[in-house]
């Protein structure tokens, strides 16, 4: 006899990867999705298109070189948006920059990971970023 008392099982939260590489979309879509459901977008105006149509993923990964609307923009917009801002970011770049890894921890990044990374860092990162 099931006990009534029991939670329902806890949905798979979901995490939008948005990256203008179909490479990297794909490999973090394999490297996450046993855990996670997986949105991905090709360019942060896609992705901005997505949040405005009342979508909350529960983690954004974002790349910061991308055509349209790059990572600093998309952040920007997104920490500002009254709707969105409490959805914790991690950027993944190649650009390993002092100045500029600060730059996006104020603007509201939870995380900033440099290319090339280890799978094993980036799943801890981000199980711990959706534990909290």
């Amino acid at each position: 006899m099931k006990n009534q008392g029991t939670s329902p099982e806890k949905r798979k939260k979901t995490i939008m990867v948005v990256d203008d590489e179909e490479a990297i979309r794909m490999f973090l879509t394999s490297l996450l999705e046993k855990d996670y459901n997986i949105v991905t977008m090709c360019d942060g105006h896609d992705a901005l298109i997505y949040l405005s149509k009342s979508h909350f993923p529960d983690l954004i990964i974002l790349d910061m070189e991308m055509p349209k609307v790059n990572g600093r923009v998309f952040v920007r917009r997104v920490k500002y948006s009254y709707k969105h801002n409490r959805i914790p970011i991690i950027v993944i770049s190649a650009i390993n920059n002092k100045l500029i890894i600060n730059s996006f921890l104020k603007i509201g990044v939870i995380e900033y990971l440099t290319k090339p990374f280890k799978p094993e860092t980036l799943i801890e990162m981000v199980n711990k970023v959706l534990a909290e």
